[in-house]
């Protein structure tokens, strides 16, 4: 009798055992088809980035910042002291909260304009071997029905990173079910996850949505038209901002522009020329100056801190969840926006110009000309958002050879790139 009552207590512990084992491996292999599968989402408004809980363990202890000294060092990349050749110019910090008006009582101006510090740099005891950058990054693309693109992204990517894990969010694709090739390349791929959203979900929707598919410490973001080089040098990207308190790091996409400058915002005035009157009015004038940047990076040659740069850059999931990611109902032109939005949390942004993406563009782009054909549409929510009246770009009068003979603002000219009011 004893015996017996034995062997059933152990046949029921089998079972239980095995029936646990049947249904979790029922669950991984469903989560697993899930993200390997093409699906159009149940429920298009379902990204909440502020409730996303961190799907990585972190491991940074309490970190000492210090000033910087002397390098002793470039951090093993090349050195650059002056690598614009008079093309591009320091502001300071200093420099840029002196400018004339910038000090206002408007919101926008309280936003924006204060806060930046110079980049403090981890002490040398705090800072430890890079854990292999495949384990650390995961790459983000948001396309619409350009997956021809997209997989010639991914092949340049593994290329150089081969293990490195892919996020690729579309819109409702229905011709994807009629490409046999395409389908085989994202469905078999062991390092992407694609997944569609719905129709028309715009740049911000997908980006925000992808970040839900990270699990590494850190994302590179970047456009569906862009291609990898063997001067992509994600390393150097981690390197910097495991090793500053910087946010994001950027890279430069060739052959366009570096990045994109300075932001400060000040008073609407009745005349944009005279800034005497410090009155607030109801708008504000965004003003940008595209060849400027506050400090060269020690140690890290070649990168500059800024307020906006291209769409090729790396940061921390954390960081990006914790600002809110992108504003979702900026479909298009979210580019300024969300950079706006990186100033006013304070957040620290550079670029380095050895660190090259390569823009490669179709020549029939029916997509761009839809969105600028759209794009008053979300300027008109980034004007209400900001309550901007005119954006302004700047640039130095001609005639100086040398940054070093500037005087700011008095020798930069501002002309209108877009009025808010007209839209």
């Amino acid at each position: 009798m004893r015996m017996n009552f034995f062997a059933i207590f152990i046949i029921l512990i089998s079972s239980s055992v095995s029936m646990y084992i049947f249904f979790y491996n029922r669950g991984n292999l469903t989560i697993k088809k899930d993200l390997r599968q093409p699906g159009l989402e149940s429920d298009p408004d379902s990204v909440d980035l502020k409730n996303l809980k961190i799907q990585y363990i972190p491991t940074e202890e309490t970190l000492i910042w210090t000033k910087p000294t002397t390098c002793d060092r470039e951090s093993g990349y090349h050195t650059c002291v002056d690598c614009f050749n008079g093309k591009s110019y320091v502001s300071g910090y200093k420099v840029i909260q002196s400018y004339p008006g910038v000090n206002c009582s408007h919101s926008t101006c309280h936003k924006i304009n204060p806060g930046r510090q110079p980049v403090k740099y981890r002490q040398q005891k705090y800072i430890r071997p890079l854990s292999p950058i495949e384990d650390m990054v995961t790459l983000a693309v948001k396309t619409s029905k350009r997956l021809d693109l997209v997989k010639r992204l991914l092949l340049s990517v593994w290329d150089f990173y081969p293990k490195m894990k892919c996020i690729v969010i579309d819109d409702y694709n229905e011709d994807f079910a009629q490409n046999p090739d395409l389908q085989h390349f994202f469905n078999n791929s062991t390092n992407v996850i694609y997944h569609q959203a719905h129709n028309d979900a715009g740049i911000s929707y997908g980006r925000n949505l992808a970040l839900n598919f990270v699990k590494t410490k850190y994302v590179f973001l970047t456009d569906d038209d862009m291609v990898f080089s063997s001067k992509t040098n994600i390393t150097k990207l981690v390197d910097l901002l495991e090793h500053t308190d910087l946010t994001i790091a950027g890279a430069t996409c060739k052959p366009n522009h570096p990045f994109e400058g300075v932001f400060m915002v000040r008073p609407t005035y009745p005349n944009a020329q005279n800034t005497s009157t410090m009155a607030s009015y109801e708008t504000v004038d965004l003003l940008q100056y595209p060849s400027m940047y506050f400090e060269r990076l020690q140690c890290y040659g070649q990168c500059y801190v800024t307020d906006i740069i291209l769409n090729a850059f790396l940061a921390p999931l954390e960081q990006l969840l914790k600002m809110g990611g992108w504003d979702a109902s900026i479909k298009t032109q979210e580019h300024m926006d969300f950079f706006l939005t990186v100033r006013k949390f304070g957040l620290k942004v550079a670029d380095c110009f050895d660190v090259e993406v390569l823009h490669r563009s179709p020549a029939n782009n029916p997509l761009r000309m839809k969105r600028m054909k759209n794009s008053n549409i979300y300027f008109k929510l980034i004007k209400q958002k900001w309550n901007f009246s005119k954006w302004f770009l700047c640039n130095p009068k001609s005639g100086f050879s040398s940054h070093q003979k500037m005087k700011f603002p008095d020798d930069w000219i501002c002309s209108t790139y877009l009025n808010f009011d007209k839209l």
